[in-house]
C-alpha cells in the first residue's frame, strides 16, 4: 500500500535499543523513554525533587515521542506531536553552583545548531535567547529551568528542555502556522535516536568549552543584531514595550540594545519581536 506524501515524510518512531546503543556510548548517563508524556521538563523536575543525591541523575536524559502539555518559556504550550518532531530534557548537575541559567540557554542553542549543522547540511539560525529559525521560520524552542535548594538559596541544576521540528505537521494549529517550521529532512538514515544523542553529547561537549568562544560563536549565528526589535519587558503585554538596535550580545548572555536617545540597556529576561514578525 502507498501512502500519501505526507505521511511517506512522517519520521518514524524511537527504537528504544537503539537509544540505548548510543546511550551506552556516554558514560553515566541514563535514558528515560516514554510513549507519551505530559512534559520532559516536568518528569525531570520531579526526579530531582526526589532523589537523596541529585549529582547522581547528572547526565540523565528524559525523551518522549509526544507530549500533552509541553511548554515554552513562562509556561507557554509548546506543540508537541508524535512523528514529526523529538522532545528531550537533559539533567545538569555542574560541580559548581548556577548562577546564569540564560548562558546555558545560549550554550545549548549553539550545540543544537552545530548538530543540525553537521547532520542535516543546513544553517539554522539563532533568536535571542532560546529559539532556532530556519527560512524564517521557528524550529526548535530550548526551555532551561533552574532546580533551586531552597535551604541554601543556590541553584543546583539546569534542566534544559529541546523540542525540534524535523518535519511539517500538516495537523498543526492555524495560529502556529505562519511562524512554526522544520528542518524538512528526507534524509533516513538520520534516526532520532541517532538525533538525541549527538544533542545531548554536544551539550555536555560544549559546557567544558571556552566561554568566551561560545558566547562568539553564538553572537555569529544570531540574526536580530543590528536590527530594529521591539522589547516586551512584560511578556504578552503591551505595558513597557519600546523600540529599540540590538546591537550586541555580552558574555553573560544579555542582549545589549540601543534606545532611541542613544542610551544602552542589558536584557536579561522579556521578550523580543523583530519589526517583520
Amino acid at each position: 500500500m502507498k501512502l500519501h506524501d505526507k505521511e511517506e515524510n512522517r519520521i518514524k518512531p524511537m527504537e528504544l535499543n537503539e537509544l540505548n546503543e548510543y546511550f551506552n556510548q556516554l558514560s553515566q548517563s541514563k535514558v528515560h523513554f516514554f510513549k507519551t508524556i505530559d512534559s520532559t521538563n516536568t518528569y525531570a523536575k520531579k526526579l530531582l525533587e526526589q532523589a537523596d543525591n541529585i549529582c547522581s541523575l547528572n547526565k540523565n536524559v528524559i525523551i518522549a515521542e509526544s507530549q500533552t502539555a509541553g511548554r515554552g518559556r513562562l509556561g507557554r504550550k509548546f506543540y508537541s506531536p508524535a512523528q514529526t518532531g523529538i522532545y528531550l530534557s537533559i539533567i545538569y548537575v555542574p560541580d559548581e553552583k548556577i548562577t546564569n541559567p540564560a548562558k546555558i540557554t545560549a550554550f545549548s542553542a549553539v550545540a543544537l545548531k552545530r548538530v543540525i549543522e553537521r547532520l542535516y547540511k543546513v544553517n539554522p539560525k539563532i533568536k535571542w535567547i532560546n529559539d532556532l529559525y530556519l527560512n524564517g521560520k521557528k524550529i526548535a524552542g530550548i526551555l532551561t529551568e533552574g532546580f533551586v535548594n531552597y535551604t541554601c538559596g543556590t541553584i543546583d541544576a539546569a534542566i534544559i528542555g529541546i523540542g525540534v521540528n524535523i518535519q511539517n505537521n500538516a495537523e498543526i494549529p492555524q495560529d502556529l502556522a505562519a511562524i512554526v517550521g522544520s528542518i524538512c529532512s528526507n534524509d533516513n538514515s538520520i534516526t532520532n535516536a541517532r538525533f538525541i544523542f549527538e544533542i545531548v553529547n554536544e551539550f555536555f561537549k560544549i559546557m567544558s568549552e571556552n566561554s568566551d568562544d561560545v558566547i562568539c560563536e553564538y553572537k555569529e549565528s544570531s540574526f536580530i543584531l543590528g536590527t530594529k526589535i521591539t522589547v516586551h519587558p512584560v511578556i504578552e503585554s503591551t505595558d513597557g514595550i519600546y523600540e529599540a538596535t540590538a546591537i550586541d550580545i555580552d558574555n553573560e548572555a544579555k542582549l545589549i540594545v540601543k534606545l532611541a536617545d542613544g542610551s544602552t540597556k542589558a536584557l536579561n529576561s522579556g521578550e523580543v519581536s523583530l519589526h517583520s514578525e
